[in-house]
């Protein structure tokens, strides 16, 4: 899979990221409702996360805490959300949000 390749992620690494997010809503009940759509169910989030289905800001947090990095956000408006912790020897980690339903990566590729 060419995403998991980009990501530098092999398949168990990959569902063990989205193991991570299910775990942090698990463990966080109190951002279910931002983190869900209108309508949706925590349960049926954490099923879809689980069987490759689009995670959201519940998986930037989870990937900040869990990696200890900080996420920026950016969207095409100029908004920038911060997520995780300042960390002293790590850069942080810059995504797009593009069109209210994709992220994109902002690093620039290191060859």
């Amino acid at each position: 899979m060419k995403e998991i390749e980009i990501l530098g992620l092999d398949d168990k690494q990959y569902y063990t990221f989205r193991e991570l997010a299910v775990e942090f809503l698990t463990n966080n009940p109190q951002l279910h409702d931002c983190a869900l759509e209108p309508g949706e169910a925590i349960q049926g989030r954490m099923e879809g996360l689980l069987m490759n289905a689009w995670g959201g800001d519940e998986s930037i947090i989870a990937a900040a805490e869990a990696f200890e990095v900080q996420i920026y956000v950016h969207t095409p408006q100029g908004t920038v959300t911060k997520f995780g912790k300042e960390q002293k020897n790590k850069q942080p980690l810059h995504l797009g949000y593009v069109n209210h339903n994709h992220y994109v990566s902002l690093q620039k590729e290191v060859i």
